[in-house]
């Protein structure tokens, strides 16, 4: 299973990503609160540092993204989609709901990465960290954020690129909360 995430378009993106994060007005008033143990089992459970408003220029060939950490995991109980309330960590906190397909992890978030054999069947599940994000074209062609993930096997530290969103999880036992909680401007070189 593939996660599409939607990253803004700008005038000069190569990509041809056609809409900004922030966009979709979403009503707050239709939103019912997950109860804390179901919105513990969310892909971006509470505390989960996470980036939005993903955006990339062919001017400055960087990655850049808003950082912020998910509050409270909510359903609209109209199109029964998972909506996140997430606070920004910049110098002027504020919060915004984003649906889930607006969000990916924040680098240094600690995940749970299974790991695929040659034979390309899953069989373990190992603590990682997430090192950076790429943003390709899917088997579809639309545009798929993937993750290069940091985790160790057999002694030797491992940093596996293209990892889909499918094969990582959330490990809430520290996702970096109280590392650098100020102003983040936070962008990835893409040029290859």
């Amino acid at each position: 299973m593939v996660t599409h995430v939607r990253v803004k378009h700008e005038s000069d993106d190569v990509y041809n990503v056609e809409t900004d994060s922030e966009s979709d007005d979403i009503d707050v008033e239709k939103l019912q609160p997950l109860a804390p143990k179901f919105a513990s089992l969310s892909k971006f459970p509470v505390g989960c540092k996470v980036w939005y408003n993903l955006r990339c220029s062919t001017e400055t060939k960087h990655f850049q993204a808003k950082s912020a950490h998910v509050e409270k995991v909510s359903i609209h109980f109209e199109n029964g989609r998972r909506v996140y309330t997430v606070k920004s960590e910049t110098s002027s906190e504020h919060k915004t709901s984003l649906y889930e397909d607006q969000l990916v992890y924040a680098i240094s978030c600690p995940v749970k990465v299974t790991k695929i054999d040659a034979d390309e069947t899953k069989n373990e599940t190992l603590d990682g960290v997430v090192v950076y994000l790429e943003r390709q074209k899917g088997s579809d062609g639309r545009q798929q954020v993937t993750y290069a993930v940091q985790y160790s096997v057999e002694n030797y530290i491992t940093i596996e690129s293209g990892v889909t969103a499918d094969r990582i999880k959330y490990m809430a036992e520290d996702c970096g909360m109280g590392v650098n909680r100020g102003e983040s401007s936070i962008s990835i070189n893409t040029q290859k």
